[in-house]
């Protein structure tokens, strides 16, 4: 009889032992998941401010390659005015004003 007690009180703190173990384990586990967890979203939002930081950088390139060709094509329009401006100067180009007028729809030669 006393060795029965003795095996079940060994039994139930082999069983309290393993309990607190689990306990122990679970706890532990939590905590890495929970760490875990925290490492993921500061990844996901250093992940989410370099993508932004990258769309910015492209927006910013994008808006001066458009003022660069804006600028161009202002430059040629400028120097296309001024090369038909030193054309019409020289007489290789007649001016508008001196063309001779015709009616509204008939061609310059008259017929």
């Amino acid at each position: 009889k006393a060795r029965v007690r003795k095996e079940l009180r060994s039994a139930r703190d082999q069983a309290r032992q393993k309990l607190e173990e689990t306990k122990e384990f679970a706890k532990q586990k939590s905590i890495r998941d929970e760490q875990n967890n925290r490492q993921a979203k500061i990844q996901r939002l250093k992940e989410k401010e370099r993508l932004e930081q990258l769309n910015s950088e492209q927006l910013k390139r994008q808006s001066e390659a458009s003022s660069q060709m804006k600028a161009q094509e202002a430059n040629i329009r400028q120097a296309q005015e001024e090369e038909l401006k030193r054309l019409i100067d020289q007489g290789i180009v007649p001016s508008i004003d001196t063309l001779p007028q015709t009616k509204q729809g008939s061609p310059p030669n008259g017929k």
